[in-house]
């Protein structure tokens, strides 16, 4: 008896709940579906050049490109300024030894993904090591290198992944002045080459021969969609695309590996400059020289080559230092006659690029999983709504901004980026704040930024809106969304 009661009452929750929606969306959040200009990809204007860490031209040098170079060198952009927002920092200039006793959470060293919780461990997250330590006992779990190395999946780079806990970039500051188990400069389970050892063991991490992870601006601002697999190459990621080559090239084959100042070029060697749609005129700025490699098992057995080239069998050949280096070669074809590019790039991250790093947020109310995956499924008996919290209802409406300006709700970026509703007439803002407007979430990080004021909140929208607006989002004439709700759920 009690199965046919409860679909009965999942029938009357989903029609209420259904109700609710119609008379919120239809009422509040009105208007035509359109297209967003501000999510259309464009060439970056004016084209500039791709340069190394010395301010060379990478067609010159033939070394990896610097994305602090290339954004900050022409005095466009102002890198230090945009990396030192909180979602690049997460932690890294608010650290201190003290921060988690102060708290009762003693191994705790920041509020963010640096040095904070998170749940990236399941229940037995890493730790970061403090500081000051006295000895290999105190040291945490990973060095600042060995945290970059194991969380280089999900963060861009710049912020804790380019400078110590005093704002020194890691491979400025002179390794002979270096205090005995600082966290930022000793890692844990490396040798003094940055090679693998025993876990046992706390040696100095060499960032000379490392390099830093400079923040990959493209890792958001590259249109996802225009990319392109080498000619010849076999992808080994799971996804088996451009996307997850590009992962795999800048984690495995070199963060993974100690690689860091290289990381950030691997987007370039399938990032498309080609816009035309002639796919027989692709074109990509760099490749790494590959070659077919024999295989060799934990045992020390070794397999001849398969006659595949997969995208992680990059060859390294030893530079002026004796360090490996990535071979690259750059394909001067893809530059302007006067050596710089013309390059598709997004103003805005798409959901793609947020969903990249945010995935964890998969099972929670949200915006995760627009199109097919925010479809709603019904029960094929009583045509019931099947649980499902990947659906959102405002996906598909119009936001009125308080300036007048609409936009249709089919990314991140209408609740959380700053310049998202900026009238089509202004300049654009070369060093935007970065500071992204965030919500509350379940997630233990930098939860004193929960609630960011003008994030768009159920309040911001449904509670504050601009009573000068034609569009109103309190369709219900009440003057709250308390009362709204008490007169619907009142049964």
């Amino acid at each position: 008896m009690m199965l046919p009661i409860l679909k009965a009452y999942k029938r009357l929750l989903n029609w209420r709940l259904g109700s609710l929606v119609m008379v919120i969306l239809v009422g509040g959040l009105a208007g035509p579906v359109q297209a967003n200009t501000y999510d259309a990809p464009a060439i970056h204007a004016p084209s500039f050049p791709l340069l190394d860490e010395e301010g060379v031209n990478v067609l010159t040098s033939g070394k990896p490109y610097s994305s602090k170079m290339s954004c900050s060198g022409s005095s466009c952009h102002d890198y230090d300024k945009i990396t030192h927002a909180y979602h690049f920092e997460t932690g890294r200039d608010e650290a201190s030894d003290d921060y988690g006793v102060q708290r009762g959470l003693s191994q705790l060293v920041a509020p963010g993904y640096y040095g904070g919780y998170n749940c990236m461990g399941s229940n037995n997250p890493d730790s970061l090591a403090k500081k000051t330590n006295s000895s290999v006992a105190d040291f945490g779990d990973k060095g600042s290198a060995g945290l970059i190395m194991r969380c280089e999946g999900c963060h861009s780079g710049g912020g804790w992944m380019e400078k110590d806990r005093h704002g020194v970039r890691y491979d400025e500051k002179d390794p002979s002045t270096v205090t005995a188990f600082d966290g930022d400069y000793f890692n844990r389970g490396t040798d003094e080459n940055n090679h693998p050892t025993d876990l046992d063991k706390v040696t100095q991490w060499d960032w000379k021969k490392s390099g830093v992870v400079e923040n990959d601006c493209l890792k958001c601002h590259v249109d996802l969609n225009n990319l392109v697999v080498p000619a010849g190459v076999e992808v080994t990621a799971r996804s088996g695309d451009a996307v997850g080559m590009a992962d795999n090239v800048r984690r495995k084959v070199l963060i993974d590996e100690g690689h860091f100042s290289e990381s950030n070029t691997a987007i370039l060697e399938v990032l498309n400059m080609n816009i035309s749609g002639d796919a027989t005129q692709d074109k990509t700025l760099v490749s790494f020289a590959r070659t077919d490699k024999p295989t060799v098992d934990h045992m020390g057995v070794g397999e001849d080559a398969d006659g595949v080239i997969t995208d992680v069998e990059v060859d390294f050949t030893a530079d002026e230092n004796g360090d490996q280096q990535p071979v690259l070669e750059w394909n001067r074809d893809a530059f302007t006659a006067d050596g710089k590019v013309e390059m598709p790039m997004m103003r805005f991250p798409a959901n793609d690029h947020c969903m990249d790093c945010h995935s964890t947020s998969n099972s929670r109310r949200g915006f995760y999983g627009f199109g097919e995956g925010a479809e709603a499924v019904f029960d094929e008996d009583d045509g019931t709504i099947v649980e499902d919290y990947q659906d959102d209802v405002h996906k598909g409406k119009t936001w009125i901004e308080a300036n007048g300006e609409a936009r249709t709700i089919e990314n991140c970026n209408v609740c959380h980026s700053r310049n998202y509703f900026n009238t089509p007439d202004m300049n654009a803002d070369l060093n935007a704040s970065h500071d992204f407007l965030k919500g509350n979430s379940d997630m233990d990080i930098h939860n004193d930024r929960d609630y960011n004021p003008n994030a768009k909140s159920c309040e911001y929208c449904h509670d504050n809106s601009d009573a000068s607006l034609a569009v109103q989002a309190n369709p219900s004439g009440d003057a709250d969304m308390l009362t709204a709700h008490d007169k619907l759920w009142r049964l």
